[in-house]
């Protein structure tokens, strides 16, 4: 199970699939709305691969922490575990994010 979700998840950062915004965003691949039209309907585990495309970011999207969420929420009202635990990733890595961005700007200033 792990090497198809690996294989899914490589294959939609290898590709550009998604338009830049948040809501019913355009997809350009049949497959990717495959999967999109899946999460919509409640696949779980359709809708962590949604969400860890956001997460990661990718082409034109880029870094999407509340889309990535949003889906992540959907799979975890569901009994998902693994979304729980990816909701807490997104949580630290924006925080580590924003403390990055902080820091560098406050580096800036003191030059």
């Amino acid at each position: 199970m792990k090497i198809i979700i690996t294989s899914v998840l490589a294959f939609l950062l290898s590709t550009s699939v998604f338009a830049s915004s948040h809501n019913q965003a355009p997809v350009k691949s049949a497959a990717i709305q495959a999967f999109l039209d899946q999460a919509v309907n409640g696949s779980i585990e359709d809708q962590l691969l949604i969400g860890d495309f956001y997460a990661l970011g990718h082409g034109a999207v880029g870094v999407d922490y509340i889309e990535a969420l949003t889906w992540y929420d959907r799979a975890a009202k569901q009994g998902s575990a693994a979304a729980d635990w990816r909701i807490d990733m997104v949580f630290r890595l924006s925080y580590e994010t924003l403390k990055i961005r902080s820091e560098s700007t406050l580096t800036r200033e003191r030059l």
